[in-house]
């Protein structure tokens, strides 16, 4: 099995209980004996690591064996990028059980397989943008929100929940165009345009605060 290390937490006296997100959602496995050692902690179990596991087959799984495929231990010297890191892990512990997770999935992993490649901005803009879908949010990009016009759209309202016209928008905002393209692409996000991600970010968490009643608590 693969999955991400979304989180651990001290069990009993030597162990720990980890939760990896995989194609199955988010699941605890326990670890036994685990604490005190260092080198397999920070090298196999670091928030954010992509790893290869195999686990046990009982109601309460325990890891068997687990190898690191990817590490975002390096995250630690950027303030930036453990905060899109923290973002990112909160919002998949956020997600609904029912979430379809198969599908998601590898999508997830890119995203924490390029946070430290790219700009991070970059990968959680896309990420956000795109994560909508399986909270059953669907902003309206193909048509104006106000008039229903689908023509000569130049902006995006947040509390209106999607693009506008020029007849129903006070000013042009390129940005519609980089939510309607990260929200649609099933491009790999090395290959999206760059955008002013900040300021794209600042409307996608007034975004998620009026829609998902999820406050993402960026520091911009």
């Amino acid at each position: 099995m693969r999955g991400i290390i979304i989180k651990s937490l001290d069990y009993k006296e030597k162990s720990k209980i980890v939760f990896i997100y995989t194609i199955l959602g988010l699941k605890g496995y326990k670890v036994i004996g685990i604490k005190g050692k260092k080198n397999v902690v920070a090298g196999n179990l670091t928030t954010g690591n992509i790893i290869d596991f195999t686990y046990t087959d009982s109601q309460f799984p325990s890891l068997v064996e687990f190898d690191t495929i990817k590490s975002n231990l390096d995250c630690s010297n950027n303030f930036d990028t453990i905060d899109v890191l923290r973002v990112m892990v909160e919002v998949i512990n956020y997600l609904p059980e029912d979430a379809p997770h198969k599908l998601m999935y590898q999508f997830i992993e890119d995203a924490f397989m390029n946070i430290l490649n790219i700009n991070p901005y970059k990968v959680l803009s896309i990420f956000l943008i795109k994560m909508l879908y399986p909270f059953g949010v669907s902003p309206n990009l193909k048509s104006c929100s106000k008039c229903g016009k689908k023509t000569d759209l130049i902006g995006f309202s947040i509390v209106d929940g999607g693009a506008l016209c020029n007849n129903c928008c006070s000013g042009y905002n390129d940005l519609l165009k980089y939510w309607s393209i990260y929200y649609y692409s099933k491009d790999n996000i090395l290959k999206l345009d760059d955008c002013n991600f900040k300021e794209l970010l600042k409307e996608i968490n007034k975004y998620y605060l009026i829609n998902v009643h999820m406050n993402l608590k960026l520091h911009l």
